[in-house]
């Protein structure tokens, strides 16, 4: 695995199963982070919704299969790539996602919403999926429509995504329940 995409496969897993926004993972720093047995506590300290950084947390579980665990994802990053890069241990405000030139060098720098989008739709169109139905916003609105679809409670999936109410949950769902109790 390139850095690249040891860093893609995290920052993908990480924002599908966290449904994070772009600007949420893109801010993400190693003190965000906090590893516990049963899996990962993640602190949001800004969001859309949340204008006055109050911040909130989000839990993620361990994945059953590892190669779609976020946390051994994130963990695989963290200890390959940016440990090295700290023999002094990785400060708690260094961020986490960052941009890896074409050489494999990874910058200090943090990646840009914009890099995050172009992530997403490189690695749809490296499996063939058509990259015009993808953007920076289908990870979120991916793990809402992938919820719905396995019949999680809306509650459950508000946790999660932290929408404030069903309504703005609802828009996030990409027809995941279009022929769902259809009458006909």
């Amino acid at each position: 695995n390139s850095a690249k995409d040891c860093r893609d496969r995290a920052l993908l897993l990480l924002g599908f199963m966290g449904a994070r926004r772009r600007s949420e993972l893109i801010a993400m720093t190693i003190g965000d982070f906090e590893l516990r047995d049963e899996g990962l506590i993640v602190q949001i300290p800004y969001s859309k919704t949340d204008q006055e950084g109050k911040g909130e947390e989000i839990e993620i579980a361990y994945a059953a299969d590892p190669r779609f665990c976020p946390i051994r994802a994130l963990d695989h990053w963290i200890n390959d790539y940016l440990a090295p890069l700290y023999p002094d241990g990785i400060p708690p405000d260094a961020p986490i996602f960052r941009s890896v030139n074409r050489y494999g060098k990874i910058s200090d720098t943090r990646l840009s919403d914009r890099s995050v989008a172009r992530i997403i739709k490189a690695r749809c169109q490296s499996i063939g999926l058509p990259i015009d139905d993808f953007s920076g916003h289908s990870l979120r609105a991916g793990f809402a429509t992938a919820a719905a679809k396995l019949d999680k409670p809306s509650w459950q999936i508000r946790k999660q995504t932290l929408h404030k109410s069903d309504t703005m949950l609802n828009r996030y769902i990409r027809d995941g329940q279009r022929f769902k109790n259809n009458p006909g």
